[in-house]
């Protein structure tokens, strides 16, 4: 008895890790792949932004985006103040913290939630500028 159910362990077992190794061959899973420089050594937090960084970030299976960090260490272009609104009111500043989601890995730039929040203000009037403080990996 105890030598069949070990031949079924092992022939289960087997057929698992040939099952998987087919389906990694057949449809590699994504992988994300960040070129160097996104990161620099933050030591009380380990990590964080590279101002200045321009480069690629892809998992090679659904998105490859160029990925502008600006001189304070934010996602996208430098910040600037928006014209004052018609009514004289000054600009609204909207600083979105988060991780990779509101960074917006797989998103071009102008693709992120804060540039979208930015875009829709403005179209409702609102003299605004969404700042995008997310960072892939970082944990709020």
């Amino acid at each position: 008895m105890l030598p069949k159910l070990l031949l079924v362990g092992v022939s289960l077992a087997l057929s698992l890790f040939l099952g998987e190794l087919t389906v990694r061959l057949a449809r590699p899973q994504e992988a994300m792949i960040v070129e160097r420089g996104l990161y620099e050594p933050d030591p009380p937090r380990r990590y964080r932004l590279h101002p200045g960084y321009r480069g690629r970030i892809s998992n090679q299976v659904e998105f490859d985006h160029l990925v502008t960090i600006n001189s304070h260490g934010m996602r996208g272009p430098e910040p600037r103040l928006p014209a004052a609104h018609h009514t004289g009111a000054p600009a609204l500043r909207v600083l979105v913290i988060g991780d990779s989601f509101t960074f917006g890995v797989g998103a071009n730039d102008d693709e992120t939630f804060p540039a979208r929040l930015q875009v829709r203000l403005r179209e409702r009037g609102v003299a605004a500028e969404g700042r995008d403080a997310g960072g892939p990996g970082f944990r709020v």
